[in-house]
């Protein structure tokens, strides 16, 4: 709707010589907490962020500043750097949701916008008042980085947007309003082409990585109360392809899990190209938020081959997990300050000596049935008796240690409610578990006869 606000004047019918300034209502919704965000106007009048964003807890980042630091809005000299002006990303902290509403002009849309980048990451804003493709955004620099990150305030993470093909990349635009943060190589001036259309923007498909045949990616997931870290992810490919995907700064408020580059570089994804038997990644799972349960989790492992073990080891608590058959982990963080934990991930060939179930079998004798079992390791098992509908008629032992070598457990022919079972077909199920969660079963018939 258009806004037309005159200078005062006397309340004549025909008036002349009286200066009219045209603007717009631009509204967006902001969520209660972290938001990053920009205003794609110039506004009318007010530039002060705490009069347009209704809080003090605003802050930018200067990229161009010697070292690049947070500007906070109230800060000696900061009034002209917070001044609010479309291109410019902010974060901006809510203690509840709200509708902003901003009275300006619209960013024009018949010519490019210039933007200036720092030679470090860069919180900027996507300018227009419509879906802008991220090719636009660095066209006309090779300097700017393939891949920017946005915030999503409902589940606390960042996600990717790209033009390229990437690993779980949410999009290849951003939104009206949208703030990102985005590396550039050098100080850059860039000249940004307006969206075309937005329906085109918005319609546009991610893609994919290609990584060839036994190539594989495995997300690693972070999660501390409400809030997560979704975009974190290590693979391997057997085509030659590689990424390297550079961690966004941590925000307050959430948690982040990063990999640590050979170069000490925090990476938000790493995917190399297949050489070693074995593949190894370094990574840190920290948080600010207090006494909450941290738990880090790997929810898909189905493109990893089945020849290849998967583990992943606390290096502070000294805990090693398989990861296929106990695919998280969780730890407490601390009452007060910065939880930090490291963990190791590896992927490697089937360990010839890993647990397994062998020589399963179940033998009546008189009124009973010997099981006799083999595991290649220490481990807790748990021995079923089931109907051939796979219905448990009796639980012989459940979590019991058993030893490396032959088992044997007696099965005296009564179901768990102590009758006896009739003859018939039974099925015997054999399951391990190591100490590192690595979990193996076998399964026999077993035949009773009266």
């Amino acid at each position: 709707m258009e806004k037309v606000s005159p200078k005062p004047q006397a309340p004549l019918g025909n008036a002349t010589g009286v200066n009219f300034t045209g603007g717009a209502i631009f509204a967006h919704a902001l969520s209660a907490g972290l938001n990053l965000v920009g205003v794609p106007c110039q506004p009318l009048g007010d530039t002060d962020p705490r009069t347009i964003f209704g809080t003090e807890r605003v802050s930018r980042w200067d990229a161009l500043s010697t070292p690049p630091a947070t500007v906070w809005v109230g800060d000696p000299g900061s009034e002209a750097f917070m001044a609010v002006a479309p291109g410019k990303g902010y974060a901006v902290r809510l203690p509840a949701s709200r509708v902003i509403t901003v009275a300006g002009r619209a960013t024009p849309t018949n010519v490019p916008f210039g933007m200036t980048l720092g030679p470090s990451w860069n919180l900027v804003a996507n300018p227009f008042n419509a879906a802008l493709p991220f090719a636009n955004f660095r066209a006309s620099s090779p300097d700017v980085a393939s891949f920017g990150q946005v915030y999503d305030p409902t589940s606390g993470s960042y996600l990717i947007v790209s033009d390229v093909p990437g690993v779980g990349v949410a999009r290849d635009y951003l939104q009206p309003w949208e703030a990102m943060w985005v590396q550039c190589a050098r100080r850059t001036n860039l000249s940004i082409p307006p969206p075309v259309e937005a329906a085109t923007a918005a319609s546009a498909q991610p893609q994919s990585l290609v990584l060839g045949e036994r190539g594989w990616v495995i997300p690693i997931v972070a999660r501390a109360g409400s809030r997560a870290d979704l975009t974190t992810a290590v693979g391997v490919s057997s085509n030659g392809a590689s990424l390297v995907v550079e961690n966004a700064p941590t925000m307050p408020d959430t948690v982040d899990a990063y990999l640590v580059g050979a170069d000490g570089a925090k990476l938000a994804q790493s995917v190399r190209p297949s050489g070693a038997a074995a593949a190894a990644w370094d990574f840190v799972v920290t948080t600010d938020l207090p006494n909450v349960e941290v738990v880090v989790s790997l929810p898909d492992l189905s493109a990893v081959p089945n020849d290849l073990s998967v583990t992943l080891t606390d290096l502070d608590g000294g805990r090693e997990i398989y990861a296929r058959t106990m695919p998280r982990y969780a730890f407490r963080s601390n009452a007060e300050g910065v939880t930090v934990r490291h963990f190791r991930l590896a992927v490697a060939p089937q360990d010839k000596q890993a647990l397994a179930v062998t020589s399963v079998t179940a033998q009546q004798e008189g009124g009973s049935v010997v099981v006799t079992y083999s595991v290649t390791a220490a481990c807790r098992a748990t021995v079923r008796v089931m109907n051939i509908s796979g219905r448990t008629v009796r639980t012989l032992v459940s979590g019991q240690m058993a030893a490396a070598g032959t088992n044997v457990v007696p099965w005296n022919l009564r179901n768990d409610a102590g009758s006896l079972v009739p003859s018939g077909a039974y099925l015997i199920s054999v399951e391990a578990v190591a100490e590192n969660g690595q979990k193996v079963s076998s399964i026999c018939p077993a035949q009773v006869v009266r």
